[in-house]
């Protein structure tokens, strides 16, 4: 969903600066979309908030509507991993087991370099 303003001093917290919004919406650790009672009272506050325009869309689309507006994505030089927290799992053995998975693809990385530069690398 995309929201978008064009109202000076509106409230939509964490986006008024911004021209297009994504906000990702559901059921977080099943992959499920929303239940009947969130799509109801999402529409309803986008009823009560004429000021933005919410719209159901798609990944692509927002991306379009983001990059017609600015000459070129900004690059984030730091860590992203928590910007959508509880999107995909609240369930702490499984984001434990993907920090494992992280950190040993680092040494695999390492070792996968040193392979190369021994010359051993398959």
């Amino acid at each position: 969903m995309e929201t978008s303003s064009s109202a000076p001093g509106s409230t939509c917290p964490n986006f008024d600066p911004e021209p297009v919004s994504m906000i990702l919406w559901g059921i977080g650790n099943h992959g499920g979309g929303p239940s009947r009672d969130e799509y109801r009272s999402i529409k309803e506050y986008a009823r009560q908030h004429p000021e933005y325009e919410f719209i159901d869309s798609t990944i692509d689309r927002f991306f379009d509507d983001v990059l017609a507006q600015m000459d070129r994505l900004p690059v984030v030089q730091s860590e992203i991993q928590d910007s959508f927290p509880g999107c995909y799992t609240s369930m702490s053995r499984v984001k434990r087991g993907h920090r494992e998975a992280e950190s040993l693809m680092v040494s695999a990385e390492r070792l996968a370099t040193l392979a190369w530069w021994w010359g051993r690398s398959p």
